[in-house]
């Protein structure tokens, strides 16, 4: 976790930087009282400077939820179509 702070920070805007720096701290401090009942997954190139997910399951559910650093993702593409309604 630390490395991937320290690869992903020099990486981001200089304003991007303050607001990552400012959130990281809550954000790790969540991760860490989660600890045991995260699955944590890399990318097939296993480099520390790649992203990491985190998932786990909330009381009750069947399906995992996803946890992404919002600030090592470069855009986001939905893989579902979307309902209209």
């Amino acid at each position: 976790m630390k490395r991937y702070i320290k690869n992903l920070t020099p990486k981001l805007e200089a304003e991007r930087q303050e607001s990552f720096k400012k959130n990281i701290e809550g954000a790790t401090k969540y991760l860490i009282s989660k600890l045991k009942d995260l699955q944590f997954f890399v990318g097939e190139s296993m480099h520390d400077d790649g992203s990491l997910v985190f998932a786990y399951y909330k009381d009750g559910a069947t399906d995992p939820t996803f946890l992404y650093f919002a600030y090592g993702l470069k855009e986001v593409k939905p893989t579902l179509p979307l309902l209209d309604l």
